[in-house]
């Protein structure tokens, strides 16, 4: 890209950007000596989908929460809606995604069980029109997702992690939370605001609970 007169002295700058755009691969299966068909099962429908949409289905599902109707939205738009990916194609990608995930989830948890910290938090989401929430339990190295259909303290108690864990536990004033932690005997942070540097420590029960109002 050019600006001004080419026939003058220039200074450079640089531009970096994503080209996006829907592709189109024919994969030929050809027949044996006895004329059979051996197709793999990942092609077995005339039309499917590639890794690449798959793994942004993913990762939108998994890590930013977003219901499948948005993600197959955002998918199709992306492609300039040369796509038409179903919402029941999105659920496809994501369940095959958790089955996937299943065989990992036991070392994540006691990886988590031998943290010193851990951060956990809710995040509020809507299943067939119910309101329910997405637990998330994480250090700097992993994550871990469950669902649950409340988030009282008896739906806490439910969870392995709270069973068993026994450090510091990281979350932003969550009420059930803190007791279930009291309860328990975990030490407690909770994160309050985001700014500041106020601290303040409290003996309940022989448990800490120290309130922190940022995370520089």
């Amino acid at each position: 890209m050019e600006i001004g007169d080419q026939s003058m002295p220039y200074v450079t700058r640089y531009r970096l950007d994503l080209s996006v755009k829907a592709t189109a691969a024919e994969i030929r299966i050809h027949a044996d000596k006895d004329g059979k068909y051996n197709i793999p099962d990942e092609y077995r429908a005339d039309l499917s989908y590639g890794n690449t949409i798959k793994a942004i289905a993913a990762f939108l599902y998994s890590e930013g929460v977003v219901c499948n109707d948005r993600i197959a939205t955002f998918l199709n738009s992306l492609s300039g809606d040369t796509l038409d990916i179903s919402t029941g194609s999105i659920y496809h990608f994501c369940r095959e995604f958790s089955e996937g995930c299943a065989a990992v989830r036991p070392r994540i948890e006691e990886a988590l069980l031998k943290a010193e910290k851990i951060c956990t938090d809710a995040t509020v989401i809507r299943r067939n029109g119910k309101q329910e929430y997405i637990r998330n339990f994480s250090t700097e190295d992993c994550v871990l997702y469950c669902g649950s259909e409340k988030k009282d303290i008896e739906a806490l108690k439910k969870f392995r992690i709270f069973q068993i864990f026994s450090g510091t536990l990281i979350h932003d004033h969550e009420t059930a939370a803190i007791i279930l932690g009291v309860h328990m005997g975990n030490v407690m942070c909770i994160l309050r605001g985001t700014c500041g540097r106020t601290r303040k420590k409290q003996e309940t029960s022989g448990v800490t609970v120290c309130a922190v109002s940022s995370m520089e």
